[in-house]
């Protein structure tokens, strides 16, 4: 009986361990870095603006993020072009998704929920079979229905076309700021898979190398947990909640949406270009490092 009972049990641990093992590697991804075109093809990155191309996000004076975020990913693809070594790909512009992606998240919405709803199981089992840690951390709004169908159709879409790196961009904001008030938070911060999750090793170092490049001109975030700069997370699907991301998954905040430098279209426009600037080198750094 109990040799029975261990045996089951080393067999959900080992299944387990495999479910999470690395999908992406900082030795993988730097090596397709450094074979790219002449052993083999460009480390494949997508830039994805914050929310739905006409829904979501947070809004300060007029101003939209998700509007407004799309200019900044648009600046980070264009000085990541510069490398052929890499392909880049937006995933959306202020009124549509790029083809391929937004006629992949329309027609598959069943296989989409589906797909989720197995890896919610895995995970519930591995969680209950002890092998898997639940965490919280830094509270995060609720998504749509359909922004939550879109965001998981991104994570499904990009591992079955062999993307390596996703970057989420976003404006953050915080609960409770009075409405069209100047809230009392500064700062950028970046989100990363929790360590358990198989998309986590690459996706944190990557993150690391961007907030230090980004203090130079934007400090980390003074809301209480995203002191660090680099947060772990478990719950946001952009990063790859309930383990449904196999590349290195990042969600930036540049700062709040109301500081200063984004609320004039030409402070907004170059601290943009700075912001997009110094993230594609630190990525570009980063994959070319030993």
């Amino acid at each position: 009986m109990y040799s029975s009972l261990a045996t089951a049990f080393a067999s959900i641990t080992s299944v387990a361990a495999l479910l999470f093992s690395n999908t992406i590697t900082p030795a993988l991804l730097k090596t397709q870095y450094r074979d790219a075109g002449s052993f083999g093809g460009p480390v494949k990155i997508l830039i994805v603006p914050g929310h739905e191309p006409t829904s979501g996000g947070t809004a300060f004076r007029g101003m939209y993020e998700r509007d407004a975020v799309v200019p900044l990913a648009q600046k980070i693809a264009e000085y990541l072009f510069l490398d052929p070594r890499l392909s880049v790909t937006v995933s959306r512009t202020t009124e549509s998704w790029e083809p391929q992606l937004g006629s992949y998240i329309s027609n598959n919405k069943n296989q989409i929920i589906a797909w989720r709803a197995d890896h919610v199981e895995k995970l519930t089992s591995a969680i209950s079979s002890g092998s898997f840690t639940t965490s919280t951390g830094v509270g995060h709004a609720n998504a749509t229905p359909s922004a939550v169908v879109a965001l998981y159709g991104i994570n499904k879409w990009t591992d079955e076309n062999d993307y390596q790196i996703v970057i989420s961009v976003h404006l953050n904001d915080y609960a409770g700021r009075r409405y069209n008030k100047v809230g009392i938070y500064r700062g950028h911060s970046i989100y990363v898979p929790e360590h358990q999750l198989s998309n986590s090793q690459a996706a944190k170092e990557i993150g690391t190398k961007i907030s230090e490049a980004l203090r130079v001109v934007q400090p980390i975030s003074n809301l209480k947990g995203e002191s660090k700069g680099v947060i772990e997370d478990q719950e946001l699907i952009a990063t790859g909640a309930y383990n449904t991301a196999d590349t290195a998954n990042l969600l930036i905040e540049y700062g709040y949406i109301y500081e200063p430098q984004f609320q004039t279209s030409s402070l907004r426009e170059e601290a943009f270009d700075t912001y997009a600037r110094l993230t594609a080198e630190a990525i570009r750094n980063y994959l070319a490092s030993r």
